[in-house]
């Protein structure tokens, strides 16, 4: 186990990347569908930030019953 600065990060950041990979997959598979049906480029980046916050927006609530409160 890592100790100091690097352990705090990495209890921190661990419990993350599962969340962010399925984020960016997401992301990545509406930009791509997009883009093979021919839309324009303002199309697809609006497309690919509206995907980013659906998905923010549905996750967000199903990780908040799981935190502790800080004291």
């Amino acid at each position: 186990m890592m100790k100091g600065a690097a352990g705090r990060i990495t209890e921190w950041v661990r419990p993350h990347v599962p969340e962010a990979s399925d984020g960016i997959l997401t992301s990545a598979g509406i930009c791509e569908g997009f883009a093979g049906a021919g839309a324009g480029t303002k199309v697809l980046i609006f497309a690919g930030f509206a995907g980013l916050v659906a998905g923010t927006l549905a996750a967000g609530p199903a990780a908040w019953p799981g935190r502790s409160p800080s004291s």
